[in-house]
């Protein structure tokens, strides 16, 4: 009976080691991106992709269609397996003027730098907490004078 009870105990560790993938953004056909060549303007790409992911904030205007699949086991961080990324780029009549690929082999990594910057003035010294203070502490007998009796 203990082996029986041993062996669900150790399925249902396995279970959680289980990979999961997830997948988001947009899902593309590679028979969509050349039917790309054939868009002219925005109303044609728009029919063809749907709307965009993300648009750019400044400069020219250009769309780009995101998608990321991760994958996660357990309690880890997920990893990052497949990305891509599809750039396209406008000219002012609103006509396409470049269309470009990137996957997650175009990436280049970052590094996060831990310093941080100290504002000044906002610490407080002696005198500033002795001012901060001095209003806080009151005598409670008055308090409790000031109460109605419940008559209790």
């Amino acid at each position: 009976m203990a082996k029986f009870f041993l062996l669900i105990l150790i399925l249902l560790s396995c279970n959680g080691c289980i990979k999961t993938f997830h997948t988001s953004g947009y899902i593309f056909e590679e028979d969509e991106l050349a039917a790309l060549h054939k868009a002219k303007n925005k109303n044609d790409l728009e029919t063809i992709l749907g709307t965009p992911t993300s648009t750019s904030m400044f400069g020219q205007e250009t769309w780009y269609y995101i998608t990321t699949r991760k994958e996660k086991t357990a309690f880890l961080e997920p990893k990052i397996i497949e990305q891509n990324i599809i750039e396209i780029s406008f000219n002012p009549n609103n006509s396409i003027n470049r269309v470009a690929r990137y996957t997650e082999k175009n990436a280049n990594p970052l590094s996060l730098v831990e310093e941080y910057t100290v504002s000044k003035g906002t610490e407080s010294n002696t005198v500033q907490k002795f001012f901060y203070n001095a209003g806080r502490f009151r005598d409670n007998k008055q308090e409790e004078q000031q109460r109605p009796r419940s008559g209790f």
